[in-house]
């Protein structure tokens, strides 16, 4: 097997005296699409930390394509959208081009020739004020895949969005992600939404359970109601304790 993308093993790590993660192992291949699914404090927010180079594990190891994690090498997209208000969506899409050294030109060059990819046509003059709260996620996630990282780390991009403009872009994120091709670790509180885009789920308890989803791909939002993505929906809250 290849050298996953993210690998943790027998990773342990507290805050004080409280452990956080205990034996816990994960990894992401090279295309792959897995999530965390867990409950507030289960550690989400610390195992992105530990792949980022942020938190350093107290046992076991972090590997980042073999190496040792370090700041920069992942891409990183936060809940909030992070948008400047004094910037247009197209300024705001190229910012994390700018701050890497690509002239502002070159910039919103780049980020115009995804614009389209990204369902944002017309919407390059705006600001984030005028921009619908889906809009500001394509704009935050464009702004994230232009920093041309292959690994990438989504902490609940969706999770401020109401149910239907949540479920817009899941079934965009599908389409895109399937063109894509990038390494995702998308954090979630959906087991829904986890059984539909994953193609693994770690459960965030104790040493974490691994669920393999075993939906084919290429998927669409149509497939929210096939078995498959029932039956996972319901073996994620099985583990989590709600059902």
């Amino acid at each position: 097997m290849e050298e996953p993308h993210l690998h943790l093993d027998q990773v342990h790590f507290r805050y004080g005296a409280v452990p956080v993660l205990e034996a816990f192992s994960l990894r992401v291949q090279a295309g792959e699409f897995v999530s965390l699914v867990g409950a507030s404090g289960s550690g989400k927010s610390t195992i992105l930390k530990l792949l980022t180079g942020l938190l350093r594990p107290e046992a076991g190891t972090a590997r980042v394509m073999g190496a040792a994690p370090a700041p920069g090498r992942i891409g990183y997209m936060p809940q909030r959208d992070c948008l400047m208000p004094w910037r247009t969506a197209l300024e705001n899409a190229a910012a994390g081009l700018e701050v890497q050294g690509v002239g502002p030109r070159e910039a919103r060059q780049r980020a115009r020739e995804l614009w389209p990819a990204f369902g944002l046509s017309g919407a390059e003059d705006r600001y984030p004020h005028q921009l619908s709260g889906g809009m500001r996620q394509r704009v935050a996630f464009l702004r994230t895949v232009l920093g041309g990282h292959s690994i990438l780390l989504l902490d609940e991009p969706f999770g401020a969005l109401d149910a239907l403009t949540r479920a817009q872009m899941q079934a965009w994120l599908l389409g895109l992600w399937q063109e894509l091709g990038k390494s995702v670790l998308f954090v979630t509180h959906d087991a829904e939404e986890a059984a539909l885009l994953s193609d693994r789920v770690y459960v965030l308890k104790g040493a974490g359970v691994e669920l393999p989803v075993g939906l084919p791909r290429p998927r669409s939002y149509a497939m929210i109601s096939d078995p498959i993505v029932v039956e996972r929906r319901a073996a994620i809250l099985r583990e989590v304790g709600l059902c």
